[in-house]
């Protein structure tokens, strides 16, 4: 007999109407992973309009919205994911929000309680999770689930009552930064922005050696770890691709656990 997964979310780099209707159709998923981690003119062809757009249809479906919150919050952008926020509790409040600032997500639970909040997998840039207190100050903060892609932090993780959820599709990447590096390359603004983080494939190559390194808007060298992929009967995995058509591929290579 075999393990199989519980509940698997779904997140891509890139959405569209299609890929969305695709994802409601074929019941791919139980929910999916809406926002970027750092700019909404990455992931969606109108931007924050189409993430809305999107919170709309998905909470038609039985399908749950996880809104991954950006990287940085400041005053730059935290009108917008506030107001994203309360549009979001009116329309389905038992959502979640993934988060990777100790402040906004102790925030979120005052000001949204029945939201429930997930600790983002890209906190490791910011804040180190190799001990128990990590978890059990998380916990007093409010956060309900922990994302993951290393097993061995998963007992300390459940010990302090947290809910895991495994990642299959880790990001790895050389650095980011709070300010789009095509932008200062190319001389753009924001309001100029021509998408050519995701229209074309930009690296930087060192000219004497082999070595070269993506560009990928915000983040340099971004790639998607899927080295684990064997999970159990009772997992939450969170399943990160590039497109639906690398979504579809990735799913079919996670292995089951034998019981």
């Amino acid at each position: 007999r075999q393990r199989k997964m519980g509940i698997t979310y779904v997140g891509l780099d890139i959405y569209s109407d299609k890929t969305i209707n695709d994802i409601i159709e074929n019941k791919l998923c139980d929910g999916v992973i809406l926002g970027d981690l750092f700019c909404e003119n990455r992931m969606f062809q109108y931007g924050n309009n189409d993430l809305i757009k999107y919170f709309e249809e998905i909470s038609k479906t039985d399908l749950d919205i996880i809104y991954q919150t950006p990287y940085y919050l400041t005053s730059r952008n935290d009108r917008q994911i506030y107001n994203n926020l309360r549009y979001l509790y009116n329309l389905k409040s038992e959502s979640v929000i993934l988060v990777s600032d100790v402040g906004f997500a102790a925030k979120i639970k005052q000001e949204f309680p029945e939201f429930k909040v997930a600790w983002s997998h890209m906190h490791r840039g910011r804040v180190d999770d190799k001990n128990d207190f990590t978890y059990s100050f998380l916990k007093q903060l409010g956060v309900d689930y922990v994302e993951t892609a290393d097993v061995c932090k998963v007992e300390a993780i459940e010990a302090n009552k947290l809910g895991v959820w495994m990642v299959f599709g880790k990001i790895k990447y050389k650095t980011f930064g709070r300010k789009c590096y095509l932008q200062d390359q190319l001389g753009e603004t924001l309001p100029n922005c021509r998408k050519l983080c995701i229209n074309s494939l930009y690296t930087l190559r060192e000219k004497e050696s082999n070595y070269s390194m993506t560009v990928d808007g915000y983040i340099l060298g971004k790639t998607l770890d899927y080295t684990n992929n064997t999970f159990g009967t009772n997992d939450t995995v969170c399943i990160y691709a590039y497109s639906y058509k690398d979504l579809v591929k990735r799913m079919g290579e996670i292995k089951h656990e034998e019981i």
